[in-house]
């Protein structure tokens, strides 16, 4: 949620988007005088005396195919007396109500099953602030997810909502020694398939293409040297590792047909391999690149390029 001001509902949060997703901000608490709490992703708890708690307006996850949750509602301030803020709604649960002076707990946060992907264990996100209690009673207590510990009245200071778990932060009421907490810093998780990061046959491949340098006439052969280390297993010149060049900046490519006669020893624990005079047969032009490929790279066969010089004439 927002940030409350004396005698006003709090402001919403920010909406925040990436990758097709939008997150909606927390709707902003209400305050004394039975204010309502807004409409937000969460809703706002609602205001000491009578205050309704906001709507939530987050009725999916965002627009993307990722595990989500909607927002929740606010609680709500009972009518008729001086009763307590309700708490702020979580991801994963309504603010609770007050009939009483005392604080409504924030919503509970979302920690379904998928969120188990950053830990390998299920970690609760979101969880709404802790309403203010009016002139008895304690402040409402955090939702779980990093909601923040609603302030007790003339007594104690709310809190901030968890940084890292986006929790709501902890409401206020009108005499309070400070005002409403911040909410906590959101989280970005990244999902990916088990295994995709790591899969032998494709992992390690590499294409290794130079800049352009631009030549003073255009040449008709290409010379090649380059050095490369096995990191795991004997990489095979010409199957493992390939080499080409390009006069029209990569967009054709003239193949430089190494193979395992052309290497030429080791120095340092590198090979190197040469080629010389090997006729361009793709696109003439100025515009020259190298590209080097390694392929068939796995766990157990990684091969590691150095240093690389093309030459022409």
């Amino acid at each position: 949620g927002g940030v409350g001001a004396a005698a006003v509902q709090g402001a919403n949060g920010n909406d925040s988007t990436a990758f097709g997703i939008t997150a909606m901000g927390g709707g902003g608490g209400g305050f004394n005088g039975g204010v309502n709490g807004k409409p937000g992703g969460n809703g706002g708890g609602g205001g000491a005396q009578s205050g309704s708690g906001g709507s939530y307006t987050q009725t999916n996850n965002g627009g993307g195919t990722a595990p989500g949750n909607p927002g929740q509602s606010g609680g709500s301030a009972a009518s008729g007396g001086n009763y307590g803020s309700g708490g702020g709604g979580g991801n994963g649960g309504n603010g609770a109500g007050t009939g009483g002076q005392g604080g409504g707990v924030g919503g509970a946060g979302y920690g379904g099953t998928g969120t188990d992907y950053e830990t390998g264990s299920n970690i609760t996100y979101g969880g709404g602030g802790g309403g203010a209690s009016y002139s008895g009673g304690n402040g409402g207590a955090g939702g779980s997810g990093g909601g923040g510990q609603g302030g007790t009245y003339n007594t104690s200071n709310a809190t901030d909502g968890t940084d890292g778990l986006g929790g709501g932060g902890g409401g206020a009421e009108g005499y309070a020694v400070a005002p409403g907490q911040s909410g906590g810093d959101g989280v970005v998780i990244i999902r990916f398939t088990a295994g995709t990061l790591g899969t032998p046959a494709s992992y390690n491949d590499m294409i290794l293409e130079s800049n352009t340098i631009t030549a003073q006439a255009a040449p008709t052969k290409g010379d090649l040297v380059f050095t490369y280390t096995n990191g795991a297993g004997t990489a095979v010149v010409g199957t493992n590792i390939t080499a080409e060049y390009s006069a029209d900046a990569g967009s054709t490519w003239t193949d430089f047909g190494i193979a395992a006669g052309d290497v030429q020893g080791t120095t340092g624990g590198h090979t190197i391999v040469t080629k010389n005079n090997v006729a361009l047969t793709s696109t003439s032009g100025t515009s020259m690149r190298y590209r080097i490929k390694t392929l068939v790279q796995s766990v157990a066969l990684t091969t590691r390029i150095h240093a690389v010089s093309l030459g022409w004439s």
